[in-house]
């Protein structure tokens, strides 16, 4: 019994080391030595993070808080990405902001964000005095996740709890176009 676990677990991690080096070498680009990782960029504080979406441009910016501890985060992070795939090329910019601890990010953040094959711009937030900065986003906020915040010059709509359709989604960012 114990060794047809043990056999098993190794022809797990045998895959796994296999599916990494074919993945390695198949890419499609062209590029033997491209790193696949995902690209995550880490702010200590929100100050940092905000001039991205706080701005009166005419591009509107769709910003989701979220974690990967958070099953209502992932249930709706299809819709975002189906959303940046319909919208490319528009005037429209989606940041995943991720709220995991900064010591998350290689076991849990990456790896999430490449299992997903998230194509929105991912972010991680180590500031974790919500208190400080939740109501710079919304007066109603308290920290609660996910949530998402819809600019657009000087129109914003805010909202927290998942959209359970891509179509909730679309009419929440209608609100601001």
């Amino acid at each position: 019994m114990k060794i047809q676990y043990l056999m098993r677990q190794f022809s797990i991690f045998l895959m796994s080391v296999l599916a990494m080096i074919s993945c390695k070498n198949n890419n499609n680009f062209g590029n033997q030595d491209q790193d696949m990782t995902p690209q995550v960029k880490v702010y200590a504080q929100f100050d940092e993070l905000a001039p991205k979406f706080y701005n009166t441009s005419d591009t509107t910016y769709i910003v989701n808080f979220w974690a990967t501890s958070c099953p209502p985060c992932i249930k709706e992070m299809p819709h975002f990405n189906e959303f940046h795939k319909q919208n490319q090329g528009k005037k429209t910019k989606i940041l995943l902001v991720s709220l995991d601890r900064q010591r998350d990010l290689e076991k849990r953040v990456i790896p999430f964000v490449g299992r997903h094959g998230l194509l929105p711009e991912v972010s991680l937030l180590e500031d974790q005095n919500y208190s400080a900065w939740t109501e710079k986003i919304d007066t109603t906020w308290y920290g609660a996740l996910p949530a998402t915040l819809i600019v657009r010059e000087s129109s914003k709509v805010f909202s927290f709890g998942a959209f359970e359709t891509f179509k909730d989604l679309e009419d929440k960012v209608a609100l601001v176009n």
